[in-house]
Order: C-alpha cells, then sequence, then structure tokens
C-alpha cells in the first residue's frame, strides 16, 4: 500500500519507547494504536505493557539470572587446593570444597584464577 510505513518487526524496543509504550497503555490507549505510534508490532507493545505490569520496571534485565553457587572464600579454597598439589582432580576438590557444586563449578573456578590443567610436553626426534 502507498504511503503505509513498514514496521520493524525483528528490532527491540529501545528504553525511550518502552516508556512511551507504557505512557500510552496508562491513558487508555489501544495496543493496535501504540503499535501504529511508536511503529511496532502489537506483539512488541503488548509483550513491553505485559513486562511493566508484571515486573513493574520497563528496562530489560542484564546478565543470565544465574546465582553463583560458591562464595569467595570458598573459591579462593579451591584455588589454593589446586596449587597446593596440582595433581588433584576436579572430583577430590569437589568432595573436599564441603558445598554440593558440580564440577564445572570447579572448571570455571580455577579458569577465573588462570589455571588451566597442563599437559606434559612430549618431544619427539
Amino acid at each position: 500500500m502507498p504511503g503505509r510505513r513498514v514496521r520493524r518487526h525483528f528490532s527491540q524496543l529501545r528504553v525511550f519507547e518502552r516508556g512511551l509504550i507504557i505512557c500510552m497503555k496508562n491513558t487508555g490507549w489501544s495496543t493496535h494504536r501504540v503499535a501504529r505510534q511508536v511503529d511496532h508490532s502489537e506483539c512488541a507493545v503488548r509483550t513491553g505493557w505485559e513486562q511493566w505490569t508484571r515486573d513493574g520496571t520497563h528496562v530489560r534485565p542484564t546478565g543470565s539470572e544465574a546465582t553463583r553457587k560458591t562464595t569467595r572464600r570458598e573459591d579462593r579454597r579451591i584455588v589454593r587446593q589446586a596449587l597446593a598439589d596440582p595433581t588433584l582432580t576436579r572430583s577430590t576438590i569437589q568432595s573436599d570444597v564441603g558445598v554440593p557444586v558440580v564440577t564445572q563449578t570447579i572448571s570455571r573456578c580455577l579458569s577465573e584464577a588462570n589455571l588451566q590443567s597442563k599437559r606434559l610436553f612430549v618431544y619427539c626426534l
């Protein structure tokens, strides 16, 4: 149709646009009218409004929301054990920590401390 703007379907809403959506919906505008005004799909407007009513915020959450299972003290203990005896396996360190963690957590702690597994270099002639 001539004169009709093409909506940006797959772009994310900016913070300003999210604020506009909330203001317009609070004043009683319909989802269709708000979508036309901010030039986004009705689904994007509906999602932004639902987030506002559910969470009370229009800002997108950052991070993975995953919480750490070990404290800084436990991380230091893991690193200290690995430095004291380099032949210890991850499962041995895991049982010594005293906190129910998986071996991937042990690996993450060691890699954050720049301690990677070392392999013997075999020189072949």
